[in-house]
C-alpha cells in the first residue's frame, strides 16, 4: 500500500518552504504522497494560494489547513489535536522527535498513514537548491518584484539585515560587520549597488545616508501578522534572490533561502 504523509509546515515563511522542499526531495525517490496542509496563523498570516502558484508536483499537494486535528499540539489547544490523531493516523511525528541523522525510512517504519508537523526538514536529504523552480510567486507579487528588480544590474548585491525578531542575528550580525563587507565589495567593484532588505526602516535610512545612490530599497509592510505583510515578505525574498550575491546572516533562514532561490553566493557577516 502506498504511503501517505500529512505534512503541516510551521514557523515562518522560509521554515515552511524548507519543509515542503524536503517533501519534494523525499518524494522523488520514494513511493510516497504528501498532503501538505498550510496553516494560516500568526507566524505566517497568509494562505499558500495568496503567496504562490500551485506546486507542479503530482506527489506533493498543498492545501489549506481546515481541520482541528491537523493543527500542531499546543498548550493553547490543550494538546487535543494530538489525542484525536491517535484515531486517524498510524503514527505522528513532531519537531521534538527530530534528530539530524533521521531518514524517511526511520519515520515511516511499517506504517502507511503518517502525520508530520515541523518547522524545518524532517529527514536527512541533500540541501535544496534552485528553489525558485518550485515556488512561483503569484502574478500580483511577481509584478511587485519586477518593479524593483528592473533597477538591478549585474553588479547589484543583496543585503539582508534582520533586526526586529531574530535574537541571534541581532546579537551577532552587527551593522559594522555589514558595513565592512559592503565597503569590501565597493573596493572590488566601484560601480556596485546594494539592495537593502531589512525589517528596520531606520537601518535603510542610515544605509541611504552613507552610500547614497548605491542603495536600492523599498518600503514594504513585512509583517507576519497580515496578508499584505506576507506578500511583501515573499516579494522581498525574491528581490534578494535576483541579486548577483547576498550578504546576510547564517542565523536566518530568510538569508539562506534568498541565496538558494537561484543558487547565488551567500556571504555571511562572520566573514567580515
Amino acid at each position: 500500500m502506498k504511503t501517505r504523509i500529512t505534512l503541516v509546515p510551521t514557523g515562518g515563511l522560509c521554515n515552511r518552504m524548507i519543509s515542503i522542499m524536503n517533501a519534494i526531495l523525499v518524494s522523488k525517490d520514494n513511493d510516497i504522497e504528501f498532503d501538505v496542509r498550510w496553516w494560516k496563523n500568526k507566524e505566517c498570516f497568509a494562505a499558500f494560494s495568496e503567496l504562490f502558484l500551485p506546486i507542479a508536483n503530482n506527489k506533493v499537494k498543498v492545501s489549506q489547513l481546515s481541520r482541528f486535528y491537523h493543527q500542531p499540539a499546543l498548550k493553547r489547544n490543550l494538546f487535543l489535536p494530538s489525542l484525536l490523531r491517535r484515531f486517524i493516523f498510524d503514527k505522528q511525528y513532531s519537531q521534538a522527535d527530530h534528530t539530524d541523522d533521521m531518514t524517511i525510512e526511520d519515520i515511516i517504519g511499517n506504517d502507511t498513514n503518517i502525520y508530520i508537523s515541523t518547522f524545518t526538514r524532517f529527514s536527512l536529504c541533500t540541501p535544496p537548491h534552485g528553489i525558485a523552480s518550485v515556488f512561483n510567486p503569484t502574478p500580483e507579487i511577481e509584478e511587485k518584484i519586477s518593479s524593483v528588480t528592473q533597477r538591478f544590474d549585474s553588479r547589484t548585491i543583496g543585503v539582508h539585515i534582520r533586526r526586529t525578531d531574530n535574537i541571534l542575528s541581532i546579537k551577532h550580525d552587527t551593522i559594522d560587520r555589514y558595513l565592512r563587507l559592503m565597503d569590501k565589495e565597493i573596493s572590488q567593484n566601484a560601480d556596485c549597488k546594494f539592495y537593502i532588505a531589512s525589517d528596520d526602516e531606520q537601518v535603510k535610512k542610515e544605509m541611504k545616508e552613507k552610500y547614497g545612490n548605491r542603495i536600492i530599497t523599498q518600503q514594504w509592510e513585512l509583517s507576519r501578522g497580515s496578508v499584505q505583510g506576507m506578500k511583501d515578505a515573499v516579494a522581498e525574498l525574491f528581490c534578494l534572490g535576483r541579486c548577483n550575491k547576498v550578504i546576510g546572516s547564517k542565523y536566518s533562514t530568510y538569508s539562506i533561502y534568498a541565496a538558494r532561490l537561484y543558487d547565488i553566493p551567500l556571504i555571511t557577516t562572520d566573514e567580515a
